[in-house]
């Protein structure tokens, strides 16, 4: 969306942006194993993704001046990007023992869906769906984000003079742009002291239409019957957590400057430009190693700086031969000064 106005020599422009996806959901998923045990595992798909944008600009023009001018800012998120929310299940008992759960390629007329030994369905030692055979392994919790931020500046003025008889303009210019991302996010992880099975935490669910009736449909739990019980519980759970620990937690900041000077002379047929334009740029960054080579323990965060600076001048000359023809010859050079790294 935006706004624009303009009035005689004037014209602003306003844009802006905001968008909101939260990809909301539970997944259920029951691991089948050729020829091994399977497993079960339940997670709250809770990502929540934003963007958002405001960008404001101008430009004048006066009697012997145009200025140009602009301002954004934009940001984007996703909130709990550690990963989702869940809990796993080991199996226990007779069922992890079971081998006799195995891919059926002969009855697998279709690659996207494999279908297995009937003994994989059927009440007994290799029956997936047995819910007193799978114990709670752990349970996982997000925390934290993932986010960038970016800031605009940049601004241009043009004059023109006459050199004698000769029309001229002079430019000059810059911009700046600072970009700020980083991850934060971590886990917090509950492994229970005691045996919970799977047969505790039932979540009343059926669908006969599962996979176009391909596959059975199991029994299945409550994410909020466990989250409940871990947090009734907590003392007979270990806790850890990820937090400063993530090895995909990270920092970086970047800036960006740049300007020039442009001036351009008409000389009869010919037309002369002469320049020079600067680029600097500094970066940086905080990564995360996780585990310590003195202490063998996490986490150590690691800093790294680095920059440069370029001067780079050009210059041109245009002949015009006709109305349809020109001859243009250009050259430029690149003066680079880095900075060192730390």
């Amino acid at each position: 969306m935006g706004w624009f106005t303009d009035s005689e020599g004037t014209v602003l422009t306003l844009r802006y942006l905001y968008s909101d996806f939260k990809d909301y959901g539970n997944k259920w998923v029951y691991t089948l194993n050729d020829g091994s045990s399977p497993g079960y595992s339940v997670s709250q798909r809770a990502p929540d993704y934003s963007i958002g944008s405001l960008a404001l600009s101008g430009s004048h023009t006066l009697t012997s001046m145009v200025i140009h001018w602009a301002a954004a800012v934009s940001r984007s998120a996703e909130v709990a990007s550690a990963g989702n929310p869940g809990a796993s299940f080991n199996p226990t008992g007779v069922l992890s023992n079971s081998t006799g759960c195995l891919y059926d390629a002969a009855a697998t007329t279709n690659i996207y869906l494999p279908q297995w030994t009937p003994s994989c369905f059927t009440p007994g030692p290799d029956y997936v769906f047995n819910t007193d055979g799978y114990a709670l392994n752990s349970v996982t919790y997000s925390h934290g984000l993932t986010a960038q931020l970016n800031l605009l500046a940049a601004a241009s003025v043009a004059k023109n003079y006459h050199l004698g008889s000769h029309f001229a303009t002079f430019e000059f210019g810059g911009k700046f742009r600072n970009a700020h991302k980083f991850d934060d996010s971590w886990e917090d992880e509950f492994d229970p002291n005691s045996k919970y099975l799977m047969t505790q935490f039932p979540l009343n669910f059926t669908n006969s239409n599962y996979y176009g009736g391909h596959y059975p449909l199991g029994p299945i739990t409550d994410w909020a019957n466990i989250t409940g019980f871990v947090n009734a519980n907590g003392s007979d759970f270990a806790y850890s957590n990820t937090y400063g620990g993530n090895n995909n937690n990270f920092d970086m900041v970047e800036r960006i400057s740049a300007g020039y000077l442009m001036n351009t002379v008409d000389l009869g047929r010919f037309r002369l430009i002469a320049g020079v334009r600067f680029e600097g740029t500094n970066v940086s960054t905080l990564s995360c190693d996780c585990t310590n080579p003195v202490t063998g323990q996490g986490p150590v965060n690691v800093p790294f700086k680095g920059s440069y600076f370029n001067a780079l001048p050009s210059a041109s000359v245009r002949y015009r031969i006709d109305d349809n023809s020109v001859c243009a010859w250009s050259t430029g050079w690149d003066w680079r000064a880095p900075i060192p790294n730390s």
